[in-house]
C-alpha cells in the first residue's frame, strides 16, 4: 500500500525507550496472519504500520479470514490498550481524496470501527541541538519525513 519501509533505527529507539508495541496473530501452525506496530506515547497508541498476510493467498474463503483476523486483531489491541490506560487509539492517517479506490477502502475500514477523524499535523521536533542537527542533515539529503 505504498507505505514506507520501516526504518531499522526507528523502531529500535522506540522499543529502547519503551514506546514500541508490536502485536500479531498467527495461524496453528504458527504462521504470521497479521500484525500491528504502535507508537505509546501520552496515552495514546497510534498505528504506525499493519500488515496483513491476505494478499498472500488466492483462496478467497482464506483471504476473507485472514482480513477477519486483521480486524479482531485491531480490536484486540484497542481492548488491551484501553486496559493498560490509554485514552486515544490513533489508526494513523486518513485519506481526504476521492480517486484512490485502495485508500477510499482502507478509510472504510477505520470507519467501520467508530470513533472520529482528527486533522493534526504529524511533525519531527528536535529535542536538543543533536536532534536539530539530525533533521537538519535528514532534510538535505532528501531523506523521507514520514515515520
Amino acid at each position: 500500500k505504498n507505505v514506507p519501509a520501516l526504518r531499522r533505527d526507528q523502531f529500535t529507539a522506540m522499543a529502547r525507550a519503551g514506546k514500541l508495541v508490536i502485536s500479531a496473530a498467527r495461524n496453528e501452525a504458527g504462521g504470521l496472519l497479521a500484525a500491528h506496530a504502535y507508537v505509546l506515547e501520552e496515552g495514546r497508541a497510534r498505528l504506525t504500520h499493519s500488515a496483513s498476510m491476505f494478499r498472500l493467498e488466492a483462496n478467497s474463503a482464506e483471504r476473507n479470514r485472514i482480513g477477519r483476523v486483521n480486524r479482531l486483531l485491531h480490536w484486540d489491541d484497542m481492548i488491551r490498550f484501553r486496559e493498560s490506560g490509554v485514552r486515544a487509539y490513533d489508526m494513523g492517517g486518513w485519506y481526504t481524496g476521492d480517486r484512490d479506490p485502495a485508500l477510499l477502502q482502507i478509510n472504510a475500514f477505520k470507519k467501520d470501527f467508530g470513533g472520529s477523524v482528527i486533522h493534526e499535523w504529524d511533525i519531527f521536533r528536535p529535542g536538543s541541538a543533536r536532534g536539530w542537527l539530525y533533521l537538519r542533515g535528514r532534510n538535505l539529503v532528501g531523506a523521507p519525513h514520514a515515520a
